[in-house]
């Protein structure tokens, strides 16, 4: 029994391996030159269309930035998360509307042969071997500190964290010998692979609470990893043919 569990650990291994856009991914490099080229147009485009500072920042956040995305070759709809926070201090402050409005612009210029949309909060570009996810976001500073707000569904602006995950990931995962963002790319594998049951993120949230809340504090690996998941998955408030 130990064989076939360690045949199977190792199969397990290998899977989340090669689902992993490392330096040594053919991904990488390419996703690498994209990113490099889409943040050097964005400051270039809006500094040239406003003003300099009209941006602060543009960040790459999310699954990415994580470690948690996967290859196109298994996930047609990995993207890459970047957000651009405004600069609504100095300059005219608009609901989030207008801001999705100056990014879509950005798109239909810049990448003209591209398949472009707005998909809330977000504009997508679809290019052939990954899309991005452009969210607009604007900063709130306060005496004590300063928040993140990105669009609602409702035109209005909302609170966001979106290092907050990326830190618990992080320590869950230190914890846990860094088995845990092997085991979340697994079951992305399998979500992606059964008409995705789960959104991407509540299911990479959900994972982490699973191990994190385990009784059962012994070591776990790819195998154990993957099925205590499995087992304790939450298909509460899913509808029928999702939970199936």
């Amino acid at each position: 029994m130990s064989n076939i569990n360690n045949y199977l650990n190792n199969k397990l291994k290998e899977l989340s391996n090669n689902a992993y856009i490392g330096k040594e991914n053919k991904e990488s490099d390419k996703i690498e030159t994209s990113i490099d080229n889409i943040l050097k147009s964005l400051r270039s485009y809006f500094d040239k269309e406003f003003k300099k500072n009209f941006v602060n920042n543009i960040n790459i956040f999310g699954s990415y930035k994580r470690g948690t995305i996967l290859p196109r070759y298994y996930d047609d709809n990995s993207d890459i998360d970047i957000m651009i926070v405004f600069n609504t201090k100095d300059f005219k402050q608009f609901k989030p509307e207008i801001y999705r409005n100056y990014i879509k612009k950005f798109a239909e210029n810049t990448y003209p042969r591209s398949f472009v949309y707005k998909d809330a909060p977000s504009i997508v570009i679809e290019l052939n071997h990954i899309n991005f996810d452009l969210v607009p976001a604007k900063k709130i500073e306060y005496f004590f500190g300063n928040d993140i707000c990105i669009p609602d569904t409702d035109n209005k602006w909302q609170k966001t964290d979106p290092i907050g995950f990326d830190r618990v990931l992080t320590e869950i995962n230190k914890k846990n010998d860094n088995i845990v963002k092997p085991v979340i790319r697994l079951l992305k594998l399998w979500n992606c692979g059964n008409n995705y049951p789960y959104l991407s993120f509540y299911l990479e949230q959900s994972i982490v609470k699973i191990i994190n809340n385990r009784f059962n504090f012994s070591k776990i690996n790819y195998l154990s990893g993957f099925f205590y998941v499995v087992n304790n998955l939450s298909i509460f408030n899913l509808p029928d043919y999702k939970a199936k």
